[in-house]
């Protein structure tokens, strides 16, 4: 049946929610205002961590135990090298026959360094929220304050449905506002005539999804101790930027490298960034058959390296955004080597014919748009300073 999907828009989800197909706790928040709705996606915020283990099973996992008085701090800690079960609010249902909801971190936490799960949010969602799981791969601690915003949730609109009664698909005939999921270079390039969709340099696709590759520039934390407030403020960030033909990554280490690719998107077309293990493996870039043969020679830490990167998403673009993109690639067991040039990461890129209600932009807070560097939030300290 190939790649036939959809992502709701700002229209789809509120239309969703109208019609119970998704249902929230404050209907309010999304249908009145921009509150907790984005182009595409919807806002989710912490409510408190569930569950702690081990990122890497054969890893000791850290000594500090959660106990009842944790619970009624208003700092949740997201400890190194664990997978965390994290609670939401809002969410409290949804029609899994119709809809995948994906969780993508909201782009301040991936670059503080936090990963989020592969397929983190199940069908099942509890009377008191939906859970996810949220990675911390680095070797620091992060605390973020209950009540932060720290994801968003994609809704794929399956399109076509496969009945396991029958053995057959059928066409999913709800009408919500969505994009559809371009899967070819013909259909990409007519973005490109449109002016929908613009990259600098001249972009490089496969089968109509972009590729990403590493430029020179690379960010490096302190790898130290991070505190987020729901206020945006953070407390432990030190950053420090710095060119190299070949960027070296060292397991727990935080590094944000810059893209040679600048994204410029109309209010029709989104990404959904994927990162990749192995240029050729994993999406089959060069002329040769897929070499499963060559995975399979793959030893047991070099297959968990790449099924930790694989499970591992780059970020939603919105409809609108401008500017630099950048990737925060992980290194999980051994060092890992990108050099300049390399393909870090593909975009996959949804058509949405109508438009997205309203686009990514400066009334929506928007302050990633036009960025020229790595952004990341700012003390209030360093605020007050800039005023003085």
């Amino acid at each position: 049946m190939g790649r036939q999907e959809a992502i709701l828009s700002d229209r789809g989800i509120r239309k969703a929610i109208k019609e119970d197909l998704i249902t929230v706790k404050s209907p309010e928040l999304f249908l009145d205002s921009n509150e907790l709705v984005q182009p595409a996606s919807m806002d989710v915020v912490i409510s408190r961590i569930e569950e702690v283990i081990p990122l890497i099973y054969n890893q000791k996992p850290s000594q500090k135990i959660y106990d009842m008085d944790y619970y009624k701090k208003e700092l949740l800690t997201f400890l190194p090298h664990c997978n965390h079960s994290v609670e939401i609010e809002q969410l409290r249902g949804y029609d899994g026959k119709i809809f995948f909801p994906l969780m993508e971190l909201r782009s301040t936490l991936r670059r503080l360094g936090l990963v989020s799960g592969y397929n983190p949010l199940g069908p099942a969602v509890t009377f008191e929220g939906a859970y996810f799981w949220i990675r911390n791969p680095q070797n620091y601690e992060i605390d973020i304050e209950k009540g932060t915003k720290i994801g968003q949730i994609l809704w794929k609109d399956k399109k076509v449905i496969y009945d396991e009664e029958k053995f057959d698909y059928f066409s999913n005939n709800y009408d919500l506002p969505s994009g559809d999921l371009v899967t070819s270079d013909s259909e990409l390039e007519k973005l490109f005539d449109e002016e929908k969709i613009s990259i600098s340099p001249k972009h490089i696709s496969k089968d109509g999804m972009i590729l990403f590759r590493a430029s020179d520039i690379i960010t490096r934390n302190a790898q130290q101790k991070i505190t987020l407030y729901k206020d945006k403020r953070t407390k432990g960030v030190e950053l420090k930027k710095t060119k190299a033909k070949k960027h070296k990554i060292q397991p727990g280490e935080f590094v944000d490298i810059q893209t040679i690719e600048k994204v410029k998107l109309s209010p029709y077309v989104g990404v959904h960034v994927h990162y990749i293990y192995n240029y050729s493996w994993d999406i089959g870039i060069h002329d040769k058959d897929f070499p499963d043969e060559e995975i399979d020679e793959l030893s047991v830490e070099e297959m968990l390296e790449r099924a930790l990167t694989r499970t591992s998403f780059g970020g939603w673009i919105d409809p609108g955004y401008k500017g630099v993109f950048s990737v925060q690639r992980k290194a999980h067991q051994k060092e890992l080597i990108i050099n300049e040039g390399d393909v870090v990461a593909v975009g996959l890129v949804y058509h949405f014919k109508e438009g997205v209600g309203e686009a990514y932009g400066k009334e929506r807070g928007s302050h990633y748009n036009d960025a020229k560097g790595f952004i990341a939030t700012q003390k209030k300290e360093e605020k007050k300073k800039t005023r003085e």
